[in-house]
């Protein structure tokens, strides 16, 4: 064997195994289909339209999780209102309501939210408010987890 072949068959062969290294090894924003956590927020479930933190999307689909519901205040289900705030208006893009699972979460998943990128960021600005889906809703400290 001459020496160009041994050289490109060992090149070949690293190649085989640094490429897929560079790419796990990869910390920044993920690609179309994965889930990039944007952060969370604390916010008081009472009714009274406490806005979360704003969450800055690329559009696409947006996931919310909703937790640490007090399991003795007899809460089963969460309104979840998904708003776009830009500093002059803020729009109501979506409600949902959605049960309270066993483990005291509820998650949503709001698609095709394109529409709403905007500004010079080109990015949409969301927040949320959390809110009971009936009268005797006993408002309640909750954490709000958001992933773009």
């Amino acid at each position: 064997m001459t020496m160009k072949k041994i050289a490109t068959i060992l090149t070949l062969f690293m190649l085989t195994f640094l490429i897929p290294t560079a790419v796990f090894a990869s910390n920044g924003t993920l690609g179309a289909g994965e889930w990039d956590y944007l952060g969370s927020d604390s916010v008081y479930a009472n009714g009274d339209y406490n806005y979360t933190d704003t969450f800055y999307s690329g559009g696409g689909n947006l996931k919310v999780c909703v937790s640490n519901f007090d399991s003795n205040s007899g809460n089963d289900s969460v309104r979840i209102n998904l708003y776009n705030y830009n500093p002059n208006h803020h729009f109501l893009v979506a409600a949902h309501d959605e049960q309270i699972g066993s483990d005291g979460v509820a998650c949503k998943t709001f698609t095709d939210l394109s529409f709403w990128v905007d500004g010079s960021n080109n990015k949409a600005e969301f927040k949320f408010v959390i809110e009971g889906t009936y009268s005797s809703w006993n408002p309640e400290w909750v954490t709000v987890k958001v992933w773009d």
